[in-house]
């Protein structure tokens, strides 16, 4: 049976808050829920974000790897933002598909690949009412798989 030592939702965020291209769209605006509203330090309603949602997946106690299965969610000020933060993640799996490390609360996590679900490599459109109500605010939809090693690596 393997022992769970690594969250794969964090060690997706931080190696996507690690890349340039997407920091580049979304600044500090990367994580595992949005952060847009009315309060101090929240995001402001017309700036860009990437947000992965877990949407379940794999997980085999005889198997050394989660395959969790996420939601992500670009967020931006109108679909062409949107389509802006798309295209840099696309850019980010595509460019960096290899194994790679990131360090986490835990130690260092390996991330094996991060891949389009089949069959939905293409965005959806859709619009959070919650954030911005009498409209929505747009965001791009696509799942996501990835396989994370669910213990440290040294």
């Amino acid at each position: 049976m393997a022992i769970i030592e690594i969250d794969p939702y964090e060690a997706l965020v931080a190696l996507a808050a690690a890349d340039a291209g997407l920091v580049a769209q979304c600044g500090a605006q990367i994580d595992i829920w949005h952060h847009y509203g009315q309060d101090v330090g929240d995001w402001p309603l017309d700036s860009k974000s990437l947000v992965f949602v877990p949407s379940g997946g794999e997980l085999d106690m005889d198997s050394p790897f989660a395959r969790p299965i996420f939601e992500v969610r670009c967020y931006g000020d109108s679909p062409y933002d949107c389509g802006q933060v798309w295209r840099a993640l696309v850019a980010w799996t595509v460019e960096h598909n290899e194994r790679r490390t990131i360090v986490v609360t835990e130690g260092k996590a390996l991330v094996q690949f991060i891949l389009p679900q089949p069959g939905e490599g293409m965005p959806r459109l859709l619009f959070d009412d919650d954030i911005r109500p009498n409209g929505g605010m747009p965001f791009y939809s696509v799942l996501m798989r990835a396989e994370v090693a669910n213990q440290v690596v040294t």
